[in-house]
């Protein structure tokens, strides 16, 4: 597992999942900034795995090797940090990833259940009271009063 100084397109691939990804570029570390956070992967252009620590938090992506949990275990996670954070948060895409968690951290995980989400942005034909019309340039040309507020609702 190597350090990359910044993140990549491939690593943002990894991390598709959550859709915190993007505010990691804030970040992004700096040895003389202490809460900046690492970026580990297998390979740097083309990683298969990879794993993001943030103070308390690490998000994982790609699928879980025995060389990123040993990497996890022995050069993340060590005594020092687990004593310096306290509770640690992990974030993983899929079951793989719980299961390694689970069989390297046993009996000291606790797995609670996914509590953010992404509502869909996509637009949506909503239909409208009868009395109720969208505003429209056809409406705006026509001899409807009060146009002046229409016109600056429209704009906003």
């Amino acid at each position: 597992m190597i350090l990359i100084p910044a993140f990549t397109s491939a690593v943002y691939g990894l991390l598709s999942y959550t859709p915190l990804q993007y505010m990691f570029r804030s970040y992004e570390y700096d040895p003389g900034r202490r809460s900046a956070c690492k970026i580990y992967a297998d390979d740097a252009s083309n990683p298969a795995c990879c794993a993001v620590h943030f103070e308390h938090k690490i998000f994982f992506g790609g699928k879980p090797t025995p060389e990123l949990l040993a990497f996890l275990q022995n050069k993340i996670l060590t005594p020092e940090i687990q004593k310096e954070c306290g509770v640690i948060y992990f974030f993983f895409p899929n079951e793989a990833w719980r299961d390694a968690l689970s069989a390297l951290y046993n009996e000291r995980c606790e797995f609670r259940t996914r509590s953010l989400y992404v509502a869909n942005s996509a637009p949506q034909k909503k239909s409208l009271p009868e009395k109720i019309i969208p505003i429209t340039m056809r409406l705006m040309e026509s001899g409807v009063g009060n146009k002046v507020f229409a016109i600056s609702w429209e704009r906003r």
